[in-house]
């Protein structure tokens, strides 16, 4: 499916809900549009590959019929309204009547129409009932053409055709037919559509590779590189331009570049004996078509349930390890739990809207991003006011001695200093265009030291930031809605090596600029003291009554804001739609809660995080007084019984176990 096989893929009977979120459905390479019902029937999906643009038409999907309308542009091609379809019930003679008028609204653009899914009404020449026959008046009425003509459904039985594709420009159409699955008893059927093919490329990242790596030489090459030629350049950008030049020269002998392809998600659970069963099970299949036997068709459905079983359980086993596992560590719990739940997945811009035109090309979604987020500054100095330029109106003269220096003077930078950041940097961060890594750094330490302090010195001293350490790696993050180019922020990545000289300014600055308050408030408390309960903020927290109401009602919840601060809004009525549920059951039972009351459970900073978290832990204790299973996230129950095993963090008295993290 991740292949480049298929552009687009409907899928009937989903058995989804919003509790299942969409990164639960993600294929690697597409979009998806669901239209859900309930988890035991119905439901329809329509995964589109992401170098198409596409756009929802909530006008032709008011309910009526079960579906699914996209108009979807291929690259260079008129746009291609499609309907992914599912008839529950194909004995209901109104679906038919529901269908032409879907049609007559869709036609109006005068676009090709293609319409697939689950019937559930047999196409077969030899069949003819008044569902079928409506169902073909009123397709060939608006000039539609059914192109499937093999079984989809084939059991013991019967054999059908239920599962239909119609398009109003079958010439168009090179190929079309059924793939036999052993998965369900119903088919997958395709059409292969003649349009110019978008060749894509495979994912790749390019790495330093360590392999044949000799630190010792590595550190005696540096140490023979001519660094005093830096220092006959009195301009910053001149001296870093040669540092770079002699550096990487020896950094790509040491440690090249090189590139490796990217493989999909694994599945650790799937072992070898389970794919031993799939290939089993898809033999069973092919025996039971070739027959037709009774006995060969029980044989596959044995195999087909005794596959789904083992995999299930292989799942469930996995998932209670990597909890178990890393049970006594949050810091790997959390990182277990971020691969076996579902998590925010990032859109790949593989097509923007720019003042409401739709660009496609990989050089001109760059090109668009670079312009607009080089241009927000000015646009914002146009729409508040110009911007002076005479940097004395920010940095006065001295009053008294040297009126040549300004009151903004930077110490020098140490080596001492350069070389404890260096100690501190982590070798996770991500790199910048020099591609030089922290571990990169590190190792040449010793080596490039002495070049590094005259070269930000320097800096300093000439009041210029060199142009290179000004380029950066821009990703753009989508911010959510529609995917014009407004709703994308910028995430810069800068060399590694220029956070140093940042950092120098940054702690002169702070040091300079705090106030008289701060100063005498550091000089009373303690570096170390711990904060105040009621101050603590960005946690997951559990209310419980106080033990002198014998009351074990208990709640969850997750905030930003102080500890403190969000037990008194908990405590008071709301000014909004809805009361909270902890002061709803302190009025009607007329107990009280006080700090001590609030247990933390967790803490985490991030938005995201923290309601993921609360989802959780929602989940493992059941609260009695939350009305959901978090507000903000809905986890799958399918993760059930792996949350089951998390250790509970509140008794019934309200008492905080532990306080390790997720």
């Amino acid at each position: 499916m991740c292949g480049n096989v298929f552009d687009i893929i409907c899928v009937n009977e989903t058995l989804c809900d919003q509790s299942i979120v969409d990164s639960e459905l993600h294929l690697p390479g597409f979009n998806i549009l669901r239209k859900d019902r309930k988890r035991d029937g119905g439901g329809v999906a329509l995964y589109i590959r992401n170098t198409y643009n596409y756009k929802k038409r909530d006008d032709l999907s008011d309910g009526s019929v079960e579906c699914i309308w996209a108009e979807i542009t291929p690259p260079h091609r008129s746009p291609i309204l499609v309907c992914a379809i599912y008839n529950p019930n194909g004995k209901n003679t109104e679906f038919s009547e529901k269908l032409s008028v879907k049609l007559s609204h869709a036609s109006v653009a005068d676009n090709e129409i293609v319409v697939l899914g689950d019937f559930n009404c047999d196409y077969s020449p030899n069949v003819s009932t008044k569902e079928v026959n409506d169902l073909k008046f009123v397709t060939e009425m608006h000039q539609l053409q059914q192109l499937i003509c093999l079984p989809t459904r084939v059991t013991s039985h019967s054999k059908t055709i239920i599962d239909l594709f119609y398009t109003s420009k079958p010439e168009l159409y090179s190929n079309c037919g059924v793939i036999q699955t052993s998965i369900s008893d119903h088919y997958m059927i395709y059409a292969v559509r003649n349009c110019k093919p978008v060749k894509g490329e495979h994912k790749s990242i390019e790495y330093r590779c360590f392999k044949s790596f000799d630190e010792k030489m590595f550190v005696d090459d540096l140490t023979n590189v001519p660094w005093n030629e830096i220092e006959k350049f009195r301009n910053v950008n001149d001296a870093l331009k040669l540092w770079y030049e002699m550096f990487e020269r020896v950094v790509d002998k040491h440690i090249p570049k090189k590139s490796k392809r990217v493989k999909a998600t694994p599945t650790p659970w799937l072992n070898k004996d389970i794919k031993k069963n799939m290939s089993k099970r898809d033999y069973l299949h092919r025996k039971a078509l070739r027959s037709n036997t009774s006995s060969d068709w029980e044989e596959y459905k044995q195999c087909r349930n005794e596959v789904t079983s083992m995999i299930r359980k292989a799942k469930e086993t996995y998932c209670k390890q990597s909890v178990s596992q890393n049970a006594g560590d949050s810091k790997k719990m959390w990182k277990a739990l971020n691969d076996i739940l579902p998590h925010k997945a990032s859109p790949s811009p593989s097509s923007i809207t720019i003042d409401d035109e739709v660009c496609t090309s990989v050089n001109d979604i760059a090109n668009g991003f670079n312009k607009y987020f080089t241009g927000v500054a000015a646009k914002l100095v146009d729409s508040n006011g110009t911007i002076c330029n005479d940097e004395s109106v920010y940095v006065e003269d001295k009053p008294t001695g040297d009126c040549s220096k300004p009151v903004l003077d930077l110490p020098s930078i140490s080596s001492e200093f350069i070389c404890r950041e260096i100690d501190l940097m982590s070798e996770k961060k991500a790199t910048g265009l020099d591609d030089i890594g922290s571990k990169i750094l590190k190792l040449a330490k010793p080596a490039i030291l002495s070049s590094l302090v005259y070269i930000m010195n320097l800096s300093l001293r000439t009041g210029v930031f060199p142009d290179l350490w000004k380029e950066a790696k821009v990703v753009p993050l989508h911010k959510g809605g529609d995917m014009s180019i407004n709703n994308f922020r910028p995430i810069a990545i800068l060399p590694v090596v220029s956070k140093i000289i940042e950092k120098a300014v940054h702690k002169h600055l702070v040091r300079k600029q705090r106030n008289e308050v701060n100063t005498i408030r550091q000089a009373l408390v303690h570096p170390k003291d711990k904060q105040p309960k009621g101050r603590q903020s960005g946690l997951v927290y559990g209310i419980q009554c106080a033990e002198s109401f014998n009351c074990t009602d208990t709640y969850i919840g997750e905030t930003s804001q102080p500890r403190k601060k969000r037990l008194q809004q908990h405590q008071r009525s709301s000014s909004g739609p809805a009361e909270s549920a902890v002061y709803t059951h302190l009025k009607a039972s007329k107990h009280k809660v006080d700090l001590e009351d609030v247990k933390v459970i967790d803490l985490e900073a991030r938005w995201y995080e923290r309601g993921v978290k609360e989802a959780i832990w929602v989940r493992a204790e059941q609260p009695s007084l939350n009305r959901g299973r978090g507000l903000r996230n809905n986890l799958s129950h399918a993760w059930d019984r792996t949350i089951r095993t998390l250790p509970r963090q509140m008794t019934s008295q309200g008492d905080v176990i532990g306080s390790q993290g997720v």
